[in-house]
């Protein structure tokens, strides 16, 4: 028996703490090491910094909580520990859009016929996933193979949240896919700044969808129709990214080719 509160956690995942996202380069070399060295955790990582979720979220999910024809994700727990509970806060139990490249990688990883409750990651032998032994087995002996700066599980989230950011996608759609405040994103993420050149692009953005975001007019539990207008669109994005999505502008993997 052990006491939760005397436990303290390798990564302990607080948003406003540690902030040290990965770059875009080191995010694409630790993807490639995952699909070619260790295909098992592939789409474990791929959620990881294709959604933002936070590690506990991610361990906690079930198949019944993946809907690939509908291209969303329901965050509705968080596990931590071996023990399911409730996800951070009241803002955190959300749906999650899939990107196209997650898409990719998660209907290559589900099982033919999983059942509904059935973990979506799991260790290699099947069992539960648990952060701090993935950290410590697959985690840095990544980033070692890699020579990437170490840095925590945890700046997943932060690499997504940034990287969304940099490209110009809209702050709305950002806290609601990753279940944070826009305080928050503002506060510790980076500067707003936009080009002076680059203003056209982001106001003519206004009216697009990029890839793997939801279309005009769609609505869900969570949302309106109205509120999908402004949650979903994307807002322009890098110098030398016209015309191409933002999946496409994050899309640069090996699994392409």
């Amino acid at each position: 028996m052990y006491s939760r509160d005397e436990i303290r956690r390798i990564d302990p995942g607080k948003d406003a703490s540690d902030i040290d996202p990965y770059t875009e380069a080191e995010r694409d070399q630790i993807i490639e090491y995952f699909r070619a060295k260790r295909p098992h955790y592939f789409a474990f990582v791929m959620h990881q910094f294709w959604t933002g979720a936070r590690p506990s979220e991610a361990i906690h999910l079930r198949w019944k909580h993946v809907d690939l024809a509908g291209r969303r994700i329901l965050i509705r727990g968080s596990r931590v520990m071996g023990e399911d509970s409730r996800t951070k806060t009241k803002k955190s139990g959300r749906d999650v859009v899939i990107h196209e490249p997650l898409l990719i990688a998660l209907k290559a990883h589900r099982p033919l016929h999983p059942k509904a409750d059935d973990f979506v990651f799991t260790t290699v032998t099947g069992a539960t996933l648990d952060e701090v032994n993935f950290y410590n087995r697959e985690w840095i002996a990544a980033l070692r193979s890699t020579s990437v700066r170490p840095r925590g599980f945890y700046n997943c989230r932060h690499t997504y949240i940034s990287a969304m950011k940099s490209l110009g996608i809209d702050l709305v759609f950002i806290a609601r896919q990753t279940g944070t405040s826009l305080e928050m994103i503002l506060k510790h993420y980076g500067s707003a700044k936009v080009a002076a050149e680059q203003l056209d692009e982001l106001i003519a953005g206004r009216n697009r969808n990029p890839t793997g975001t939801l279309r005009k007019g769609t609505t869900d539990q969570a949302t309106t129709a109205d509120e999908n207008e402004a949650i979903f669109q994307l807002v322009g994005g890098k110098a030398g990214g016209r015309d191409r999505t933002g999946d496409v502008q994050l899309g640069k993997l090996t699994f392409y080719h």
